[in-house]
């Protein structure tokens, strides 16, 4: 897991669910909504744009996995990214 900076406000040796290649999904302290999370790139960037290929082709995988997850635990019918 990265240690990069912006990272450490989110915590993520701690409240990790799941890594993956790119994408690392953390648990936001914070709940506001049951299943709040927040999916941080392993690397930094200044913005969206900067984002490589394989990135961005991982993407839809780390959100399909988290929106299979949220239906099977929490019975979620509609998630708000």
């Amino acid at each position: 897991m990265s240690n990069l900076e912006f990272m450490k406000k989110f915590r993520p040796e701690e409240l990790c669910v799941k890594e993956f290649e790119y994408w690392i999904v953390c648990v936001r302290q914070k709940q506001t909504t049951l299943g709040d999370v927040v999916i941080l790139l392993k690397r930094e960037t200044q913005n969206v744009s900067g984002m490589l290929l394989e990135e961005g082709s991982e993407f839809p995988e780390v959100i399909k996995w988290y929106e299979e997850l949220c239906r099977e635990k929490f019975g979620a019918i509609k998630l708000i990214i």
